[in-house]
């Protein structure tokens, strides 16, 4: 895999070229997964505008997501240390998932991950989160949390394989955490 093609032609200050990996999905693809950069809105403005309802609402708890500005400024300008996010790309350049994080306070982060309907069920998921929480655990979060519909029967298996524990459920959503020394290593 040619991955001088994935990497950002100018990569901004604090870049962590340390989260860039190749890897691979259950059927053998090749990824490469890099850290979210502020080159990136166009690219994640066309994925969320193609991207199915379904995904829509696991991702947002809504159908009507459109990407603004200033949303997706939110999205690419990152600190790489309270706020980060990753991308996972297939070898023909294909946007597979992003997972991110946001500091809640000192210790603990809010993680949240979003994967393409048509490269579910080949480990996506979990290698991307396994990234961020990794990331996470390096600067010194030492829990992660993570929000997800009730009725998304995916997230709550993905996450309880992590570790990840019910701590409580308001309104269909279901809020859960894990210690980050105790996560499932990807």
């Amino acid at each position: 895999m040619e991955t001088v093609m994935m990497r950002p032609q100018s990569p901004p200050t604090g870049y962590p070229h340390e989260l860039e990996r190749v890897t691979q999905l259950a059927n053998g693809a090749s990824v490469f997964i890099r850290p979210v950069v502020p080159e990136d809105a166009p690219r994640l403005a066309e994925e969320i505008l193609t991207a199915d309802s379904e995904t829509l609402y696991l991702r947002f708890f809504t159908t009507n997501v459109q990407p603004d500005p200033a949303m997706l400024e939110a999205l690419t300008v990152l600190d790489y240390a309270q706020r980060l996010a990753v991308a996972m790309l297939s070898a023909d350049g294909d946007t597979v998932g992003v997972a991110r994080y946001g500091a809640v306070d000192a210790d603990a982060v809010e993680v949240a991950v979003a994967v393409k309907r048509r490269w579910r069920r080949l480990g996506a998921a979990n290698l991307l989160l396994a990234a961020v929480e990794e990331a996470a655990a390096r600067r010194g979060y030492s829990q992660a949390m993570a929000l997800h519909l009730t009725e998304n029967t995916g997230a709550q298996r993905l996450l309880e394989r992590r570790g990840y524990r019910r701590t409580g459920v308001s309104e269909g959503i279901a809020e859960t955490a894990v210690d980050l020394a105790l996560a499932e290593n990807g």
